[in-house]
């Protein structure tokens, strides 16, 4: 999929509004190319990391299956938490991964909910 045109999203009172998508020329599949150190992280911000999977859980939250990987750049540690998976494919400890989303904090840790991820080469 190679979006071309920004997602348009409606309003309840009839209005629409764009949503980002990185840019016209943007490709779904090229990882991003400016990182952002995880030690530099703001809550709040949207960010993209990339670094090496450290760890891969499956735990349950309100009965739903989720899959939480811990991403480790050197400069500090993200979890990366995907709900309704019980795993993702491709992704073990020791493989470098490429994520992009929203910055939040869980349990004062710095994490990504549901990001856009790429594995990467190793």
């Amino acid at each position: 999929m190679f979006v071309t045109e920004p997602l348009v999203n409606h309003r309840a009172d009839g209005t629409r509004i764009a949503l980002p998508v990185g840019g016209p020329d943007a490709d779904p599949f090229t990882p991003p190319a400016k990182l952002t150190p995880i030690d530099s992280l703001q809550p709040r911000t949207r960010a993209e990391v990339a670094g090496t999977v450290e760890a891969v859980t499956e735990t349950h939250w309100a009965g739903s299956p989720v899959a939480e990987l811990i991403l480790t750049d050197g400069t500090g540690t993200l979890l990366l938490v995907f709900t309704g998976r019980r795993e993702l494919a491709g992704a073990h400890a020791g493989r470098r991964l490429a994520a992009a989303g929203m910055v939040g904090l869980r349990h004062g840790r710095p994490t990504l909910m549901n990001p856009s991820y790429w594995l990467l080469p190793d």
